[in-house]
Order: structure tokens, then C-alpha cells, then sequence
């Protein structure tokens, strides 16, 4: 079984065109502050639709800036890199 890449459901214009810097500093924030958090538990915390926040979720796993960890559960977590992301933002 070949497994899905999250980038085969992108294709860069129609993804580079919907992103929101305010969205993602969200997302990114509520999951640092969080440590890691279900994907329905972050959708509701940031305000998004659960196919929204997926979208999103998806474009940061390809950007190496969130991971899912399964316990019991799939959830996700910040990476040192979204961290780095997520404090330039700040400055923005």
C-alpha cells in the first residue's frame, strides 16, 4: 500500500493563494502552549472548520513544522522548527 504524502493533496497555487499568516501563528501557538493536542481539539481551539484545520495541518507537516504522534490517539506537536516559525511571527 502506498501511503499519501501531504503534499499530493496540494497543488501550489490553489494552497499558496488560501494560506493566513494569522492562522497558522494560532495554530502554532496553540500547540505550543498545549505540548500536543488532537486534530479536532485544535480546530476547536483555533476557530477553524475540522477540513480547514486539516488543510493547514497538512501544509505544516510538509513544512516540517508539525509532527502526528500516535498514543492511543493521533495527535499533534510542534516541532523545533515550527518553534522557530512560530517567533518570527512575533516580529511580523
Amino acid at each position: 500500500m502506498i501511503s499519501e504524502s501531504p503534499l499530493d493533496k496540494y497543488n501550489e497555487k490553489s494552497c499558496a493563494a488560501s494560506v493566513k499568516i494569522k492562522v497558522l501563528k494560532k495554530m502554532l501557538s496553540v500547540l505550543r502552549e498545549n505540548g500536543y493536542i488532537n486534530r479536532t481539539n485544535l480546530a476547536g481551539q483555533t476557530g477553524l472548520n475540522y477540513n480547514n484545520c486539516i488543510k493547514y495541518l497538512n501544509l505544516m507537516q510538509l513544512l516540517g513544522w508539525v509532527e502526528m504522534i500516535y498514543d492511543n490517539a493521533h495527535y499533534m506537536v510542534i516541532t523545533e522548527r515550527g518553534i522557530d516559525i512560530l517567533e518570527r511571527f512575533v516580529d511580523l
